[in-house]
């Protein structure tokens, strides 16, 4: 999904996917989630070349109740450097199905900010 702001030729930001290593997995077992993100425009590049910060936040929330921060994933852009991805292994001890989603920022520009959701992901017994 876009992020914002989306200022074409200027600065574009785009969180384009969101992955699971195994969609579905036993409670306790470790799984990989993967962010995909990059931009574009004249200040993005700037962006690169001062190797930016970025945060990059995953989140499941549990169909039927409740949300649970999975944790972050932080690093720095680079100069000519995109597509950027953002692994996190992290597990869930509750079975249940899981909507799973991220959030990126650039941490010196909090005005710039993505997301992706959608993701589902199951753990059983």
């Amino acid at each position: 999904m876009a992020g914002q702001p989306n200022f074409p030729g200027w600065v574009v930001f785009d969180v384009s996917a969101l992955d699971s290593s195994d969609i579905i997995v036993d409670v306790g077992t470790s799984f990989n989630l993967k962010a995909t993100f990059d931009g574009s425009g004249v200040i993005w590049n700037g962006y690169e070349i001062s190797t930016e910060p970025y945060t990059v936040n995953f989140y499941a929330e549990r169909i039927g109740t409740g949300a649970m921060n999975l944790g972050s994933v932080g690093g720095n852009l680079s100069a000519g450097g995109g597509p950027y991805t953002a692994t996190l292994p992290t597990t869930i001890n509750t079975q249940g199905l899981y909507r799973i989603g991220c959030t990126v920022t650039l941490d010196n520009h909090l005005y710039i900010a993505g997301f992706q959701e959608g993701l589902l992901q199951q753990v059983h017994p």
